[in-house]
């Protein structure tokens, strides 16, 4: 199955890595380390595939000798406690899913448009098919002899039946004169308390396979992570466990080997209540991919039975998508989230509880646009959104610096973006529901690499805790564009910032919205009414009883109850007054509903014909009712009783009491 999964190990030489290693492990070669004399030899492994090196542009005739650019890039570090890059892991779509050389060509593109382009560094990379399957790459021959007996053999099988791609990255950007003196530190994880932060590769790579599914035609797409995580495996722990598979030893539990299985059951048991597996999408779903999440769980046939119980119970809503031959759906999770969170927006762009004069503060050392944004940036509602070009982060340790300075406490939420936080208090978006944050100023870098949970979680602490909050959205994001950001854009402060100088290896967005629906109101629900287009507001919403409405007074309605009740709060700070909040809210929507609402009797004029025809229709019935026509010949007034006394009298409710006793919950169970 398609996956997200991806790691990021960095080489260090103090741990005794290095790259020549890596680089011979990677090519299947033998290579002799010329700093230390060593060989390195794998070329008795037959499971190479692909292999290529993406170098930035105007170095590619630096890339003639590979062998050559990488000494270059270990002799350039000298310290013995040298990092010497990082190597990138991805997991790559099954030979059965995807053919092996769209595969390949896949994971080149990642690298050279998110890594290489972006930020100059140069990769080689290499494909290596399934290390127990070299030679056969059907995913049915690893399967047990007996066939699909056991659910787990089945799920290891599969898993172990997709192709990986190693990256090898470099320490240092390449120009045509040769390597950078300094390390390129932007993609390194980052340790603050303890704690790695860094960029979520695995989500990166999530969207960015989705795209290219989409742009070759495929219904394929990633299947989303567990509910809960698994512990990770060694690989030496799923070769023993296949052996002792073979070998049948009742003595060895293989299983224990691989997962935690209190947490694999406590998957299991989330997926089929049906409400906590669509939870588990953070975004709009295709049908094949709810399948295949289902199907990770649980077998095929079964699967299937979950998706079509899914749908029917209207626990997801399905979306009307132009252009689009895919069947998408999103969550009412999801709906609920971008509703709430557009509604808190509102509510903070109608206060100032953090407003200061900072004139002061920056009079000197900032340049004149610089100084424009800071001070419309601090005098303003409670929350701002600035667009950066580029070099977002500092802008980040400008807001940082001024609101030490002011005597307001600058706080960095930590984004799946992984940019360096400025000197700052940093927190981790799931601590905010537990950790009061009160009278701050919270800084998000980056938002668009966000889902919808988390900046309606990070808006709620914004109003729990009488904060500002700022996103700093950023002109050379590595993420697509997340539309619900671009709705709220139409209703709170939004600021352009422009820095001294242009990062010149800035390319812009690396990926498109094609195949990565982020923000499901923004798309009218299929079947249904679309309300009036009206830029900024959403064109559906899911009430309370879980019936889809496009009236905006039922929108309107919702997002209210949404905004308001704090289900992801556990915190309040004393100070809050959130009866003022829920007043500047039905302020703005009533605005809305006033202002539009000649173009929503134009939506009603556009029904008149299917009005009228129900009129005449009822007409016709009340002129039956009336006597004014004959009725119908197959009208016929029965006289006399429909059943006789004594047939009545012998009917029981027995054999109903019977048949309904075999639908009771667990009759099966008991029998």
């Amino acid at each position: 199955m398609a996956i997200a999964f991806a790691r990021v190990t960095q080489i260090q030489r103090s741990l005794g890595h290095s790259t020549i290693q890596r680089l011979a492990y990677l090519t299947r070669t033998q290579l002799v380390s010329q700093r230390t004399g060593e060989m390195f030899d794998y070329s008795d492994r037959q499971d190479g595939f692909y292999t290529s090196t993406v170098l930035p542009l105007g170095c590619e005739n630096l890339g003639d000798d590979v062998y050559r650019l990488w000494e270059l890039m270990e002799t350039a570090s000298t310290l013995p406690k040298a990092v010497l890059g990082f190597e990138l892991l991805l997991s790559l779509p099954m030979p059965a899913e995807f053919e092996l050389q769209g595969s390949c060509t896949l994971a080149e593109q990642f690298v050279r448009q998110v890594i290489v382009e972006k930020h100059g560094l140069a990769a080689t990379l290499a494909v290596h098919t399934p290390h127990d399957a070299a030679k056969n790459l059907h995913s049915e021959d690893l399967l047990d002899q007996d066939g699909d007996t056991d659910e787990f053999a089945r799920i290891m099988a599969m898993a172990s039946a997709n192709l990986h791609c190693h990256v090898l990255v470099s320490p240092r950007q390449l120009t045509p004169q040769g390597a950078a003196k300094k390390r390129y530190t932007t993609l390194d994880p980052i340790n603050r308390n303890g704690i790695a932060y860094g960029r979520n590769w695995g989500r990166l790579w999530h969207l960015f396979q989705n795209q290219a599914f989409e742009r070759a035609g495929s219904t394929l797409r990633v299947t989303p992570n567990p509910p809960i995580a698994l512990r990770p495996v060694p690989i030496t722990a799923v070769r023993r466990w296949r052996r002792s598979k073979r070998t049948d030893d009742p003595q060895i539990d293989g299983r224990a080997l691989l997962v935690n299985t209190t947490r694999e059951q406590e998957n299991r048991e989330v997926v089929e209540c049906f409400d906590g597996a669509v939870a588990c999408f953070k975004a709009p779903f295709t049908r094949v991919e709810l399948e295949t999440f289902y199907a990770r769980y649980v077998l095929p046939d079964h699967a299937k039975e979950l998706v079509e119980a899914t749908i029917g119970l209207g626990l997801c809503v399905e979306l009307d998508i132009a252009d689009s031959d895919v069947e998408w759906f999103a969550g009412v999770h999801l709906v609920q989230s971008e509703l709430a969170a557009l509604g808190r927006a509102l509510m903070l762009s109608e206060r100032s509880s953090c407003k200061l004069d900072v004139s002061y503060h920056v009079r000197k050392e900032f340049s004149s646009a610089t100084r424009t944004v800071l001070e419309k940036l601090f005098a303003g509602s409670d929350v701002v959104i600035v667009e950066a070009q580029s070099r977002a982060e500092l802008l980040a340790q400008d807001i940082a610096g001024i609101a030490n300075r002011a005597g307001i406490i600058p706080v960095t939420i930590a984004t799946p973006a992984g940019h360096p936080a400025p000197r700052s208090a940093l927190v981790e978006i799931k601590d905010l529901s537990e950790r009061m944050i009160s009278q701050a100023i919270i800084i998000i870098d980056d938002p668009d690499s966000m889902a919808a949970a988390e900046l309606s979680l990070a808006l709620a602490s914004a109003l729990a805790g009488n904060n500002k909050v700022v996103l700093l959205r950023r002109g050379d994001s590595d993420w697509p564009s997340l539309e619900l950001l671009d709705v709220l854009s139409h209703h709170v402060q939004v600021l352009k910032w422009q820095p001294m100088f242009q990062a010149s290896l800035t390319n812009g967005k690396s990926l498109s919205t094609m195949g990565n629906l982020r923000t499901a109101i923004v798309h009218k629900p299929l079947g249904h009414f679309s309300a009036l287009p009206s830029q900024g507001w959403p064109l559906f919403c899911v009430d309370a009883m879980g019936e889809v409405s496009t009236s905006p007074s039922s929108v309107a309605a919702t997002m209210q109850l949404l905004a308001t009740f704090y289900m992801d709060i556990h915190w309040r700070y004393p100070g809050y007054m959130p009866d003022t909040d829920a007043a500047g809210l039905s302020k703005r929507l009533d605005a809305w509903l006033q202002t539009h609402a000649n173009g929503f009797a134009a939506i009603d004029a556009s029904r008149e014909v299917e009005w009228d025809e129900f009129v005449v229709e009822d007409a016709a019935f009340g002129k039956v009712e009336q006597g004014d026509r004959e009725e119908p010949e197959e009208y016929v007034e029965i006289d006399g009783p429909l059943l006789e006394e004594e047939v009545c009298d012998n009917v029981t409710d027995e054999p109903f009491e019977h048949e309904w006793d075999d639908f009771e919950p667990g009759a099966e169970e008991n029998d």
